[in-house]
């Protein structure tokens, strides 16, 4: 997967902040949704902060390398076949890990079942992530509300059409 692609698209969908700042849960946040609640700053950059009240560009992007290299990481140990799906489901897959984090997604126990079937069930994969109740499409999910129609509908698309 090109991480400079993922970079890029989280950086669009995540936004960038150089000071922290509270999170739409009331979580403390730095940088491209570094949650500094759950993981405390490396050293060296919370001193910075600590003294001038911001982060520079380069640590924002120090931090969102440490949480790309994290979240692939998570993506193997969830999607054992993680490397064999497409690019485009890769960064979706990559991006619901980095929005949701590793506990939540093993949570979508079915949309997880699916694809990782010798021959995965992306369909059921997409619908599980977007609806409640999966195929029976009739309430959209949680997350799917949560991230917005534009975010989660590119998602779905990626995951469902590969």
């Amino acid at each position: 997967m090109d991480r400079l692609k993922e970079s890029l698209m989280l950086r669009v969908e995540e936004g960038k902040r150089n000071k922290r700042y509270k999170d739409s849960l009331g979580y403390w946040t730095i940088g491209i949704g570094w949650n500094i609640d759950a993981t405390p700053l490396p050293t060296e950059i919370a001193a910075f902060e600590q003294i001038n009240g911001y982060i520079t560009d380069d640590m924002v992007n120090q931090l969102l390398d440490i949480q790309i290299t994290w979240k692939l990481a998570d993506c193997h140990k969830v999607w054992p076949a993680f490397d064999t799906f497409s690019e485009n489901r890769q960064e979706a897959l990559c991006d619901i890990m980095f929005n949701m984090g590793k506990g939540t997604i093993l949570s979508f126990h079915h949309m997880n079942a699916w694809i990782n079937q010798a021959d995965p069930d992306w369909e059921g994969a997409a619908d599980e992530l977007k609806y409640t109740d999966g195929k029976t499409k009739s309430h959209l999910s949680h997350w799917y509300q949560e991230v917005h129609a534009i975010r989660g509908e590119e998602i779905y698309n990626l995951i469902l059409n590969g």
